[in-house]
């Protein structure tokens, strides 16, 4: 039997990620979430996975070289084009964090995911910079997922539409 692949979920909700991805394949090693009833339903559904809370406080040391992958979507707000497009000045900025994060873990993949609004924050200059970020951290394969598109940073990259099947798939080795 192969070893599960082991990955950490920031700005989790109640967990949409670990319902997307194969239990027989990944398995959670952590979740960053501070809002009570997302927490309530994380303690619930997954009693041994910690809840790491404010990821602005986070100490990732303990974890490092334990996972393979990161997820997350940090706050959409001020990227949004229904919201007033603070950009990273906003409530968005925890992008840093989520950046943060997978530089500290070091991970082999990220999946950053987020309004179609990001793209076009600070005339692109947002998403570029998160872009920029992580080709400077080594990690192998980064995803942004905007909408229902999904945007693939690493050796060769080209858009591609996510589903279960291809991100089981994709996140085991293949290139797409």
């Amino acid at each position: 039997m192969t070893r599960k692949l082991r990955y950490v979920s920031v700005f989790s909700g109640i967990e949409a990620v670990s319902c997307a991805l194969d239990p027989d394949l990944w398995e959670p090693v952590a979740f960053s979430e501070i809002d009570p009833f997302p927490s309530a339903v994380l303690a619930h559904h997954y009693p041994d996975v910690p809840n790491l809370g404010d990821i602005t406080k986070i100490d990732w040391t303990p974890y490092v070289g334990s996972v393979d992958a990161v997820f997350g979507g940090s706050p959409c707000q001020s990227f949004s084009i229904a919201g007033n497009r603070e950009g990273l000045k906003g409530e968005s900025g925890l992008m840093f964090e989520f950046i943060r994060c997978v530089r500290e873990l070091g991970p082999r993949w990220f999946v950053w995911e987020n309004v179609p609004g990001a793209l076009s924050s600070e005339n692109g200059h947002a998403f570029g910079q998160l872009l920029s970020e992580m080709a400077g951290g080594g990690v192998w394969l980064g995803v942004a997922s905007i909408g229902r598109a999904v945007l693939r940073c690493g050796p060769t990259t080209r858009a591609c539409v996510s589903c279960r099947k291809s991100w089981n798939h994709a996140l085991r080795g293949s290139t797409f």
